[in-house]
């Protein structure tokens, strides 16, 4: 009897430090999960930026005609996305996404300054929102 009181105690005690382990290693794993995400996410949310902005810059260029609202919202979301996924390092340190978001901004002002006065506040705005990232993340005036 008393050999199982022994033995009993014992795994009482081992079952709690047992538990506090898995916890610890569960915890672990969760962390390695959302980190692992994260770093997938923003190299993905950044390359989607890039091939938005090149068929913009594009259609820019060739002057098609556009729905300057639902380019900024489209724009706005993936903006979005890029700040929530990415450190603001990563962003200001990516050259291709500079150079493709600066042309863009160029070609946006261009275009504005050739709509009429209709259609100007939705290019307006269109402009404000990418200038502002452009000035938020890579601080230059667009020249």
């Amino acid at each position: 009897m008393t050999r199982f009181k022994t033995w009993k105690s014992s795994v009482l005690l081992i079952a709690p430090l047992e538990l506090l382990l898995l916890a610890v290693v569960i915890s672990l794993f969760i962390t390695a999960f959302i980190t692992a995400a994260k770093f997938t996410k923003g190299p993905l949310s950044i390359t989607a930026l890039k091939e938005y902005l090149f068929g913009l810059r594009s259609l820019l260029e060739s002057r098609t005609d556009l729905d300057a609202d639902t380019e900024r919202s489209t724009l706005e979301k993936l903006f979005n996305q890029v700040k929530a996924n990415c450190a603001g390092t990563v962003i200001t340190k990516n050259e291709e996404l500079k150079e493709v978001l600066q042309s863009t901004c160029q070609n946006i002002q261009l275009t504005m300054e050739s709509k009429k006065t209709g259609q100007r506040n939705a290019w307006q705005q269109l402009k404000d929102t990418a200038f502002g990232f452009h000035e938020q993340y890579f601080s230059n005036a667009i020249a």
